[in-house]
């Protein structure tokens, strides 16, 4: 606890804003604990500064002249230069203060800690509570960062992620919130339209915090910001303008002043970014017709490289739609409740009990890929409520034109299009969800992620199997958690917040068969695997995505941001199952799996060989429900990132 007496500043600022600050500013100044309180009036065509001398002349007042463009970082960094307080009070003007809010704070603060309400509903965004050493450390808000959004979450972040400071919440009924419409948010943005700017600074962001982990230092001047971030505005204004499909953004690290490397190193390092023309707000767009959604266009960045001249696409490729890959069997209106995607193929078996599992948990839309089923799978989905089916004469392992393979393009575009700011659940279907015990539905789950400001979730794929391969051919009419109840109990991965890969650790049965088949058959074992880079597939997934929130899917099993670390999911995988030979012989005709289908060559050898082995050993669990792979670690839900403020 800090050994000085506690002062507050509480900051606000106002630009157009006049009739919000009339109502919140008195519960500001009305506060008590040792405070004072900024307005920064940013320009302000309605004589802000006039009207608070006039009526709260205790009230210190910051006046920036011939700013016609509000830049909220700059405004806020204005009234923080002038605070004489050690913790800082952010309050947008449209916020209202509980009275006695600042005296709940008196004597419960940390230094290293950072303090935000709970639930963080979008109104409330912009307030924090930071000590003054702590802002100044971080550098503040980043003044580059122009028109709506971007500016709060990079804060946070940065506190977070590069100066090891915690977010502690506390409770959001401590405040309140004035509504207002998007259109008094954009006033005097320096971009009106809210989505594209969001785009742009999101975009601009992830760009500054790569050069951030590349160099190892967490600043960069704010002119050089300033370069970036207008560099990133006009790419994506002109992709957005002309139908650009494909530019290149190229960066060298080493001209770059105040980023230092290591003598005699070099860096060569190509990262690809993406990004996505702005999609419709939930509400502005009937769920049934959020199909189909903008050309997805993309941005590299190279380093070092020269600048090379932007590739422009033709204007019926910019206009178009991924959804054009697709064309519908069944298309049913969409609710707002839980989605569900799926890409399928011949799963006559899986489907009935997939379908059911999925119902419990609370799912209310199927989108089902189906890549030419040809036993029947598509007739059973036909018969069923709330299943919309598309298809299309592409392969899941068919390259596009990006160099990607068609299931990770469908896997991106199709939960997208579905609308934006959706929770969509992407698995396959020999994936059985489980969820957390205190967490046994979907629209909890999500209530939770939301509160927590959550954008994803991780989940580790755990093998299922029967006691022996011999019995796999158990009656369709058996459940697979039946048919196959047994699972390892190490865990298959570690986590590092130095990157968002997870490492592997342990490989599951499918490792120890293969462990088995080498002892066994070593000659069958070298024929598999010698000279042809084997290499069993990662045990996890980021099967849960909120869309239009600026998470890509970078491969099948990763995202392009860090998934939170206090909640984790299941997914039950059910590979040896009675439709097992049936896959493995589709499987090996099409080698349109992955690495061409090599995994189930060595499945059908180890049915061949090991049939009759236990699978089962000291480190099996038969799974009891959700609670079994609770207790193995797998499924959890806990305050390891943030922690609660306890009440007064």
């Amino acid at each position: 606890m800090i050994d000085t007496p506690t002062t507050f500043s509480i900051i606000t600022t106002c630009k157009g804003r006049l009739a919000h600050l009339r109502q919140s500013l008195p519960l500001m100044v009305g506060q008590r604990g040792g405070c004072e309180v900024i307005v920064v009036d940013y320009d302000c065509p309605e004589g802000t500064a006039s009207w608070v001398r006039s009526n709260h002349a205790q009230t210190r007042v910051v006046e920036v002249a011939e700013a016609p463009t509000f830049n909220p970082s700059k405004a806020r960094n204005r009234g923080a230069a002038l605070a004489r307080g050690n913790w800082l009070v952010f309050v947008d003007a449209d916020i209202l203060l509980s009275p006695g809010f600042i005296e709940r704070f008196v004597g419960r603060l940390s230094p290293g800690h950072f303090y935000r309400p709970r639930p963080a509903v979008p109104d409330m965004h912009g307030m924090f509570i930071c000590s003054r050493s702590n802002f100044l450390e971080v550098g503040g808000y980043d003044e580059a960062i122009q028109g709506w959004g971007g500016e709060d979450p990079d804060i946070y972040h940065r506190l977070r992620e590069f100066f090891a400071r915690r977010c502690v919440w506390f409770p959001g009924d401590w405040l309140g919130f004035i509504e207002h419409s998007d259109d008094e948010r954009v006033r005097f943005a320096a971009l009106a339209d809210k989505a594209l700017s969001h785009r742009v600074n999101t975009l601009y962001r992830t760009v500054k915090y790569d050069l951030f982990k590349l160099s190892g230092v967490p600043h960069i001047a704010l002119a050089m910001r300033e370069q970036l971030h207008a560099r990133v505005r006009h790419v994506v204004l002109d992709a957005v303008s002309t139908g650009i499909a494909q530019c290149s953004f190229n960066v060298d690290v080493s001209t770059l002043p105040g980023i230092t490397l290591p003598r005699d190193c070099s860096l060569s390092r190509t990262l690809r970014y993406e990004f996505r023309a702005p999609t419709a707000e939930p509400t502005s767009t009937p769920p049934d017709q959020a199909l189909p959604m903008p050309m997805p266009m993309s941005m590299s960045m190279s380093m070092p490289a020269p600048d090379v001249p932007v590739q422009r696409a033709s204007v019926a490729r910019a206009v178009g739609s991924p959804m054009d890959e697709f064309r519908f069997l069944r298309r049913e209106p969409l609710s707002l409740g839980p989605t569900l995607f799926a890409m399928v193929r011949n799963e006559t078996y899986l489907l009935p009990h997939f379908l059911a599992h999925y119902r419990q948990l609370g799912v209310e839309n199927f989108v089902f890929y189906d890549d030419h089923s040809s036993d029947g799978s598509v007739e059973l989905l036909m018969q069923q409520p709330s299943c919309s089916i598309i298809t299309s004469d592409r392969s899941f392992r068919q390259e596009m034109p990006d160099g990607r393979s068609f299931t990770l393009y469908a896997r991106r575009h199709v939960p997208e299009s579905l609308g934006a700011r959706r929770w969509v659940l992407t698995v396959d279907a020999d994936e059985f969800l489980v969820l957390p015990p205190t967490l046994p539905t979907l629209r909890q789950l999500f209530a939770h992620l939301d509160e927590r400001g959550h954008r994803c979730v991780l989940a580790s794929m755990v093998d299922f199997y029967p006691q022996r391969l011999a019995h796999r051919n158990y009656g369709h009419a058996l459940s697979p958690f039946d048919g196959s109840r047994h699972f390892d109990v190490d865990r298959t991965f570690a986590r590092s917040l130095r990157t968002p890969r997870p490492a592997s650790r342990f490989r599951g049965v499918r490792a120890r068969l293969l462990a088995m088949l080498k002892e066994r058959h070593p000659g069958l074992h070298g024929h598999l695997v010698d000279g042809r880079n084997y290499t069993p597939a990662s045990l996890w997934k980021v099967p849960l995505i909120k869309t239009g929130c600026g998470v890509t899917l970078e491969s099948v099993h990763e995202v392009n941001v860090q998934p939170p670390f206090d909640i984790e999911l299941a997914l039950a995988h059910f590979k040896f199952g009675p439709d097992l030979d049936g896959r493995i012989a589709d499987a090996l005709i099409s080698r349109s799996y992955f690495r061409s289908s090599q995994e189930y060559e060595f499945l059908k050898v180890a049915i061949d060989v090991l049939a009759t082995e236990s699978l089962v050993y000291p480190g099996s669990m038969e799974y009891l429900g959700p609670q079994s792979l609770e207790a193995a670690g797998f499924v959890f839900v806990s305050d390891r990132s943030d922690v609660d403020m306890p009440a007064p």
